[in-house]
């Protein structure tokens, strides 16, 4: 093992010493992107799939510490802001003493007499001297402070404008990987989908030539049954019961059996126009007498449509009614 340390430790120096480091380097990195390559290529989609949302995940992991980081600046701009407006009053408050002993020194008194209580010149002026030296100290600490405030603040706008920036890129590829994902299982239902129809191919040629020729002969086998079924019938005679082709039935069939039975016809079962008899001769109009026609010698054995039969009260023919017939 140490052979071989030494060995590949060796091979390394060798190769930094004759190539450079710089093209060895890149010849390493193209070298790793290739197999990366490789590696994506020969896994399955499904484990593509959940690597890229593992990245996503790990990636809103760190956009979560930066927006912990922003927010840790943003809390001390907010406490340097406050700590300048603290120095701002102080440097005020400072700004009014010194206005105050001004005015005190400039009177000229020798003893001067201040809350309640005396003081000589001295003692005011080195008050005074005190209070200047504060005030330059405040006036700096306070510079300070509002500086770093400012500086704070910006950099809190800049990093939220990166990391909102960030974070839609984060939202791009979680979309992008939706749309990826529906694309797929689109494409695999259209290739499973293509494969159940190849194999649900039939072949409508050769395949099914032997289904064809037996059916031609069954085909062949009923009409020869029939055929001779044909013959019989010629040969034996056809008898017909009911003549369907015949004229339409009527619409009062049951009135025409019950007067087939009966032996009369439609006409004789018509009824008498009021006020007439059947052995009355219809009226002419005015103009045209009523004619009566001879009653036949030999009068038919069977009713004739049209045909009055005598009544009983009267043993002559009665007259058949003729229909009017208008002048022409």
């Amino acid at each position: 093992m140490l052979k071989q340390i030494i060995f590949l430790g060796a091979a390394g120096a060798v190769s930094v010493t004759l190539m450079g480091w710089a093209k060895l380097s890149s010849h390493g990195a193209t070298l790793v992107q290739d197999v990366r390559e490789g590696i994506n290529l020969a896994s399955p989609d499904g484990h593509e799939a959940a690597r890229i949302r593992h990245l996503l995940h790990d990636r809103e992991v760190e956009l979560q510490g930066q927006r912990a980081k922003i927010n840790a600046i943003r809390r001390k701009s907010v406490a340097a802001a406050e700590e300048s407006a603290a120095l701002q009053s102080a440097i005020v408050k400072k700004v009014a003493i010194l206005n105050r002993a001004g005015e005190v020194l400039e009177a000229g008194a020798a003893t001067i007499e201040i809350g309640g209580r005396e003081y000589t010149r001295a003692q005011v002026e080195q008050d005074a001297r005190e209070h200047m030296r504060s005030l330059k100290s405040l006036r700096m600490q306070h510079d300070t402070k509002r500086s770093i405030a400012q500086e704070l603040a910006a950099a809190v706008t800049r990093h939220e404008a990166d990391l909102d920036v960030a974070q839609q890129e984060v939202r791009k590829v979680e979309a992008e990987l939706d749309t990826l994902d529906m694309r797929l299982q689109s494409a695999q239902m259209r290739q499973l989908a293509q494969e159940l129809s190849d194999g649900l191919h039939l072949e409508t040629g050769a395949g099914l030539s032997e289904l064809a020729g037996s059916l031609d002969s069954y085909v062949a086998r009923v009409e020869e049954a029939e055929s001779r079924l044909g013959v019989m019938r010629h040969a034996l005679g056809e008898i017909k019961v009911v003549d369907w082709e015949g004229a339409t039935a009527s619409t009062n069939l049951l009135d025409e059996i019950r007067l087939a039975v009966q032996g009369k016809s439609e006409a004789d079962s018509a009824p008498a126009a009021a006020g007439t008899r059947p052995d009355v001769v219809m009226a002419r109009p005015a103009s045209t007498p009523a004619t009566k026609l001879p009653a036949p010698a030999c009068p038919p054995a069977k009713p004739v449509v049209g045909d009055v039969r005598p009544t009983p009260a009267a043993s002559r023919p009665v007259a058949i009614p003729l229909p009017a017939i208008a002048p022409k």
